[in-house]
């Protein structure tokens, strides 16, 4: 089995740690719009540039089956995670659920996609009616309920039929709609009958087997504050339910 484990950068939205414990049965990957330094254990893969920095991320965290045709499994994780051990324990837990094309962490905080929306919109995140459009569409679909999981750290079988066909749904409700990937996981996951497998309690932040999380360095604050203000207008003049 070829195993793949990459991060995605662009626009120095974060600095990447060195592996610390590299599988020798493993790649490691870099895809960034420009050339960077590399940690040790990394290799670069050179994109072209997209309209910004959350695109281009977003396209290839997505849609790893673009890129890693030639591997069998792999493993996502968010440029701001550093890698602590080797990962040959997490991968073999894909390799022991046949039937699942995806395993994620649980969130830290919410349970629901719903939930999260609305924590979505009080954050800033996004303009209200765009979360609600998205949200209301769902519910008229049937999917009253949408699990919610933490999705800095993706393992899949990016290349099996299902799994292609669920990063495509992905990346159009992505690009179509909300620019947070989290809202439209789990819907993507159910439309296409994508069965995930539940990896417990989010390593990267609590647990540290195989990760450790570190803050963002960047962050767009001006946007964030603006929607927010937005936002909470559209809830004291009740033009937000």
């Amino acid at each position: 089995m070829k195993k793949v484990v990459y991060t995605v950068l662009s626009g120095g939205y974060d600095k990447i740690h060195p592996v610390s414990f590299i599988d020798k049965d493993t790649d490691y990957i870099i895809i960034s719009d420009e050339d960077i330094s590399i940690p040790v254990g990394w290799k670069l893969i050179i994109k072209p540039k997209m309209d910004n920095s959350l695109i281009f991320n977003r396209y290839y965290k997505l849609n790893p089956h673009i890129v890693f045709k030639n591997h069998d499994i792999s493993l996502y994780i968010d440029s701001n995670i550093e890698i602590l051990s080797s990962l040959t324990n997490l991968f073999e837990k894909m390799g022991k659920n046949d039937d699942k094309h995806i395993a994620l962490y649980e969130h830290s905080v919410a349970r629901d996609v719903y939930m999260e929306a609305k924590t979505v919109k009080s954050l800033g995140y996004s303009i209200f009616y765009k979360v609600n459009r998205q949200m209301n569409r769902y519910r008229k679909e049937g999917y009253h309920e949408l699990f919610l999981k933490e999705a800095n750290i993706l393992l899949r079988r990016h290349n099996d039929e299902v799994m292609i066909k669920t990063s495509n749904t992905w990346w159009s409700e992505f690009i179509s709609g909300v620019h947070r990937d989290q809202l439209s996981f789990s819907y993507a996951c159910r439309k296409n009958k994508c069965e995930v497998l539940n990896l417990g309690k989010h390593d990267a932040r609590f647990v540290h087997d195989y990760f450790m999380y570190h803050e963002h360095m960047k962050k767009n604050k001006s946007r964030n504050l603006f929607y927010r203000y937005i936002n909470k207008l559209a809830k004291i003049f009740k033009i937000d339910s």
